[in-house]
């Protein structure tokens, strides 16, 4: 029979567990609903069946895709062109914003470095092709975002904005970026990505290099 004081222990360990995986679901779902009324769709979680597709071939060709698939977007009588890694841009910031008006700088910084540590290393198990050199800039682009992100969570803390306000607030300012540049970055093929810091001097240290753990094997 286990002990009275044992089982207390459990609940308490599996509160904690449970309290900090409800966060990152909300944040999810969030981030989630903000892309879909921001770009038409959501890639994170998809929320609706008939999601706008990324094409090659409708003519809509832009420097900043760097070659990948766009669609045209109204947003509010205003035709925005949107590609993958822009609404992907527009996770990481508005995502670690949140975060950041909510928890503050260091732990929202944590959160979402450890984002990073879990794709990492995902694709080195699980992906055939591991690390490679694409998946650095892309990286780098997120931790970048990640820190742009906290900048606007907390200035919008600072400005003492709660509610509807402080959310309006950060993602119009998160929206003025992607949609007109300026620090953002649009592509993790940008050359701004060979301007930014190392890993572990945006505070990632330890993320693994280029390897693939299956390089020798019979594919």
């Amino acid at each position: 029979m286990k002990h009275p004081a044992g089982i207390r222990i459990g609940k308490i360990l599996a509160l904690l567990l449970l309290i900090p995986g409800l966060y990152v679901l909300s944040i999810l779902w969030r981030v989630s609903l903000a892309e879909q009324q921001a770009f038409g769709r959501s890639d994170l979680l998809p929320l609706s069946w008939n999601r706008p597709k990324y094409s090659i071939s409708n003519g809509l060709h832009i420097a900043d895709a760097h070659g990948s698939g766009t669609f045209l977007f109204n947003r509010d009588g205003e035709k925005v062109i949107v590609w993958r890694q822009k609404v992907n841009g527009f996770q990481h910031i508005y995502g670690s914003a949140l975060a950041a008006y909510e928890l503050g700088d260091k732990p929202a910084g944590l959160l979402f470095c450890g984002n990073e540590y879990m794709e990492a290393y995902a694709d080195l198990i699980f992906d055939l092709d591991g690390i490679e050199q694409s998946d650095l800039r892309d990286r780098r682009k997120d931790l970048r975002h990640n820190a742009i992100g906290r900048k606007i969570g907390l200035d919008a803390k600072t400005n003492g904005l709660r509610g509807v306000e402080a959310d309006h607030y950060i993602r119009q300012r998160i929206l003025a970026l992607v949609d007109q540049g300026g620090g953002y970055i649009p592509h993790y093929n940008s050359p701004l990505v060979d301007q930014l810091k190392s890993e572990s001097d945006m505070g990632c240290p330890g993320l693994p290099p280029p390897f693939s753990l299956y390089a020798f094997a019979d594919r």
